[in-house]
């Protein structure tokens, strides 16, 4: 891709570089090579606490397309989002981040209905009652 501008800021040549592609060759494969490129968990290893917030931003975005990238740094097609709300819910995966903390298995199997709804107290309410 040709840099449009170089005195731009980066963004913004990304942008214009991206947009100035996709205009010429009308499909959007350079996007989703970037995509892929940059989300492949390995590129974290440094700094692992980095990966899951980036997805979890770039899925909110991907949700109103119909795809989100998985733990695995896959794209995948999903259901397209048409609510703000929708794609959040989406894109949060509490359980994604106790499964990295090491969660127990059992609060996950216990407590799936109120992890979607973001009720995390209801969520350690059942994983409690649960285990005992």
């Amino acid at each position: 891709m040709k840099d449009s501008d170089p005195s731009l800021t980066k963004r913004h040549r990304l942008y214009n570089a991206f947009a100035v592609n996709q205009n010429e060759r009308q499909d959007r494969l350079a996007i989703l090579a970037l995509i892929r490129k940059t989300m492949k968990p390995e590129r974290f290893a440094r700094e692992p606490e980095r990966f899951e917030p980036l997805r979890a931003n770039l899925n909110l975005a991907l949700a109103f397309a119909g795809m989100c990238v998985t733990e695995a740094g896959e794209l995948e097609s999903t259901e397209k989002a048409s609510t703000l709300s929708e794609a959040k819910r989406r894109a949060q995966e509490l359980r994604a981040d106790l499964i990295s903390r090491g969660a127990h298995p059992d609060v996950l199997r216990f407590c799936s209905e109120e992890l979607l709804a973001d009720n995390y107290f209801h969520a350690v309410l059942e994983a409690v009652k649960k285990l005992a």
